[in-house]
């Protein structure tokens, strides 16, 4: 029997037999979220007042404002004299391209002046000057044997002088000002050595040339023997602790034009950038080159076409690595349009050069950070000696400090040489 009649005739939808096919009827906003499981809340919170108080801007920095950096960062060790000392680190001896947002080249030019105004400047008592005035480099030689010490004249017009070591002290009272004191001889003496076969002899005395054109030593020690004359060359320089004050004073760029253990010695490696042969890709390519030397092997020339030709090179070899990975202030950190209004000395570029020169400084020490633990036996990469004994203590290793006197720094000094090649 029937019991819907169709069409219905009900009232509303609820007597239907078709009422939930079509689901839930929802008629309200509230009900709609996730399927009524959840409620709106009406209620609207208020937003919190606060009020912040902040203290005045400082001022601008500008260039009359930054001080001239006269020391690099310096730890001082608690000794009698409390001597300061550099933290210096230690790259990479394969890659003299130690520039990242500075000039390369800017860089270059600054250290070939710096080393030669503070080289440790030799003279060399040659046998085969073309001016001279005797035939022995050493003559009136007279030993003493109860003091150990020798006396013995030089024909001055021997010596063969390339870097301006000066014998002969002005007339003037005022003694003329310069940024190395050691090619001063004739007030210097006691630090300048006597080199005759390798062997170091420490001047005592020397007297300025006479009328003659001679000048007087007289050393510690035997140089010549029992000769009373000699007619091989010599070398008269400074003694070993000079000499090792002017290579430890030295920036990484610096020790790597003047790197000693390298053959032929005072020779540099760049890592530069140049296309294959092929042209398909850009390779990276170790280039070496020598500072030349004089022929004292002791000096590096400062003159002549090979010097001039070193310049170059260097010139050349820096304008490849600042065009591909150095210089990134000038190339990129910086508006080219700055540049359109500076004048011919290019103040406002080298301003922006001392700022890339100072980035690479802040990041140097940002990059030996992973090397603060790392003790090796050449120091390169490498945690800096002066940090040592903190790094011992951090370990646990108590340290014990058994000498500091500045005799013992002195024998310290003395380099031993490679006994084979």
């Amino acid at each position: 029997m029937a019991r819907r009649k169709v069409p219905s005739q009900a009232a509303t939808g609820a007597e239907t037999f078709s009422d939930s096919l079509v689901g839930r009827q929802i008629t309200d906003g509230t009900s709609q979220l996730t399927n009524t499981n959840f409620a709106i809340d009406r209620a609207i919170p208020e937003r919190d007042s606060k009020k912040f108080r902040t203290s005045q801007f400082s001022d601008f920095l500008t260039l009359d404002d930054l001080n001239e950096e006269t020391d690099a960062p310096t730890t001082s060790s608690k000794t009698k004299e409390e001597r300061k000392k550099e933290i210096k680190f230690k790259s990479s001896k394969n890659d003299a391209g130690v520039s990242t947002f500075g000039s390369l080249r800017s860089r270059l030019l600054t250290s070939i002046t710096r080393i030669i105004t503070k080289f440790p400047a030799a003279t060399l008592v040659d046998i085969n000057s073309l001016v001279k005035n005797s035939n022995y480099t050493a003559y009136n030689i007279s030993y003493d044997l109860t003091q150990n010490t020798t006396e013995f004249t030089v024909d001055f017009a021997m010596i063969y002088n390339p870097i301006d070591v000066i014998f002969v002290a002005p007339n003037s009272n005022a003694i003329p000002t310069t940024n190395n004191n050691i090619r001063n001889l004739f007030s210097s003496y006691k630090k300048y050595v006597i080199e005759v076969s390798g062997t170091t002899y420490t001047v005592l005395t020397y007297t300025e040339p006479n009328s003659n054109n001679e000048v007087k030593f007289k050393v510690f020690g035997k140089p010549f023997g029992t000769l009373s004359t000699y007619d091989l060359n010599y070398l008269i320089r400074p003694n070993d602790g000079i000499v090792e004050e002017f290579y430890m004073g030295l920036d990484e760029l610096e020790e790597m034009l003047l790197n000693r253990e390298s053959t032929p010695k005072f020779t540099a490696t760049f890592k530069v950038p140049r296309d294959s042969f092929e042209g398909d890709r850009t390779e990276i390519t170790n280039v070496d080159i020598s500072w030349p030397m004089s022929k004292d092997g002791w000096n590096v020339k400062i003159v002549g076409l090979e010097y001039e030709n070193y310049l170059s090179n260097l010139v050349d070899l820096s304008d490849e690595i600042d065009n591909y990975k150095s210089n990134l202030f000038i190339r990129f950190m910086s508006s080219p349009q700055l540049y359109e209004f500076d004048n011919e000395d290019k103040k406002i570029e080298s301003i922006f050069q001392l700022y890339g020169q100072n980035f690479d400084k802040i990041k140097k020490y940002i990059s030996n950070i992973a090397n603060m633990r790392n003790v090796t036996y050449d120091g390169v990469n490498n945690v800096p000696d002066i940090l040592l004994k903190n790094l011992a203590n951090t370990l646990g290793l108590s340290t014990v400090s058994l000498l500091d006197e500045k005799q013992i720094d002195e024998l310290l000094y003395t380099r031993q040489d490679s006994q084979y090649d």
